[in-house]
């Protein structure tokens, strides 16, 4: 059985650097901690409203963002964010039954979406 993580995600940090990108013209459509499968990290999904066609363009400038906020973003880094698709499962299913706005926060444990299991989910935005 795998081991959850002890430690997690640094929300405050999430929440900040939400605000930086969505400053810097990058409006994020949803916003999702996901704990891995194996228990042991967590994962920040980014769905953007305008999707990006080059995803090292998107991520050079995430980490720009990341590298000159450090200090207000607390432990997130580039390494922790993934950036999803407008077509993934699980946020569509999200999407149908909720909407989570600025401030809001919902949590799901051991949750099936559209075939996608979540072991751990910690919605921060949805606005699909």
């Amino acid at each position: 059985m795998a081991e959850i993580a002890l430690v997690g995600p640094d929300v405050g940090g999430a929440r900040a650097l939400m605000s930086l990108l969505e400053a810097d013209g990058l409006t994020i459509k949803a916003a999702v901690f996901v704990l891995s499968p194996e228990g042991s990290n967590w994962r920040l999904w980014l769905e953007f409203a305008e999707p990006f066609t080059d995803k090292r363009e998107a991520y050079r400038r995430i980490a720009s963002i990341v590298a000159a906020h450090q200090h207000e973003i607390g432990g997130i880094d580039t390494s922790d964010i993934d950036l999803v698709a407008s077509n993934n499962k699980a946020l569509d299913a999200l999407g149908r039954m909720m909407r989570v706005g600025a401030g809001g926060q919902v949590q799901l444990s051991n949750s099936m979406f559209n075939g996608v299991f979540l072991p751990e989910a910690i919605i921060l935005k949805m606005d699909r």
